[in-house]
């Protein structure tokens, strides 16, 4: 009896793995189908098991057990074929570069500041600490402008827009900016950031900040969509290096993230390295990697730090990059 009890609950878990797979890879609008791309690993890791679980308990006859157990198996292979860029070491998307041409080099630090957060102490040590040419902030309000403040003379170019609703912005620029521009592509209150970076070797870089809305009830994720899909467009026009960088509320392997990774032709700097989680901070069960920084040909990576703890719901990112007419 107690037997055939594990095997209905397996079973019927193996039966969920499965489903979850195909929620996954739609590109419908139900945030509910959405939302179980995100813990793909750790839906991958539950699986495992629960096929081990499946070798102990089903036998490979009758058909219909057989048939469970090759779909069960299918399906863990395919989150593990999804996983394996960020799991495995394979060629990185984007080549690592030495630091031999310094006027050509800039770094970015991209944090999610959490509006509620009142520890700003600890954002601006980060800041001291690894000291950005180009710094993206996520959800400030008017409190944090206030916070930021010692920072501004640090940054005399400047691009601000803050906001009440967890998706205000703030761009801070030691290099001018040629372009400047705070665009909404959607009517979600959702503000987004474009300009243009002249480095002191003459070079120009192309950067998008971008914080669309998580799939969640209240929101569209059909606006989400458009979004990201809209700055892929506009990236695959561009005749200069591109940087799209922020707090996507999505992960690398979604069917809307890849969608924009493919239209744009930008390349993820996670793959070959790592998943790199940014999310939830505080939760270490939970991690996800939802904060993005895409890059065009034209651009390596000299240096990607692990992702850097401090009093907000998310890690920040941090990286030096080289303008590098080498890579391809």
């Amino acid at each position: 009896m107690l037997r055939i009890t594990l095997r209905i609950i397996v079973g019927l878990l193996g039966v969920a793995c499965m489903i979850t797979v195909l929620f996954a890879r739609t590109s419908r609008d139900q945030w509910w189908m959405r939302a179980f791309d995100y813990p793909r690993l750790q839906i991958t890791l539950a699986s495992i098991l629960i096929l081990v679980l499946s070798l102990l308990l089903f036998r490979w006859r009758p058909w219909w057990s057989a048939l469970y157990l090759t779909l069960l198996v299918v399906a863990v292979g395919y989150q593990l074929y999804i996983l394996y860029p960020y799991w495995l070491s394979v060629e990185p998307a984007v080549p690592t570069r030495t630091a031999s041409e310094p006027d050509r080099i800039f770094s970015l630090l991209s944090a999610n500041v959490l509006m509620e957060n009142r520890d700003a102490a600890a954002f601006l040590a980060i800041v001291d600490q690894y000291d950005p040419d180009l710094l993206l902030v996520m959800e400030p309000n008017d409190w944090w402008m206030a916070q930021l403040q010692p920072i501004r003379d640090r940054y005399p170019h400047q691009i601000e827009q803050p906001q009440e609703n967890h998706y205000g912005m703030a761009f801070y620029s030691r290099f001018p900016l040629q372009e400047r521009e705070v665009y909404y592509f959607e009517a979600t209150g959702t503000p987004a950031i474009y300009t243009v970076v002249e480095l002191p070797s003459g070079d120009e870089v192309i950067f998008y900040g971008e914080h669309p809305r998580p799939p969640l009830p209240e929101n569209s994720v059909r606006a989400a969509d458009k979004e990201l899909i809209k700055v892929a467009n506009r990236v695959l026009a561009a005749d200069r290096p591109v940087v799209v960088a922020g707090d996507f509320n999505d992960v690398p392997w979604s069917y809307t993230v890849e969608t924009f990774a493919s239209i744009s032709h930008l390349r993820d700097m996670r793959v070959g390295r790592g998943f790199y989680n940014t999310f939830d901070a505080k939760n270490p069960f939970l991690r996800l990697p939802i904060d993005q920084i895409f890059l065009s040909p034209g651009l390596g990576l000299v240096e990607l730090a692990d992702p850097i703890r401090f009093s907000s719901d998310h890690f920040a990112l941090f990286v030096q990059l080289v303008v590098d007419e080498n890579v391809e």
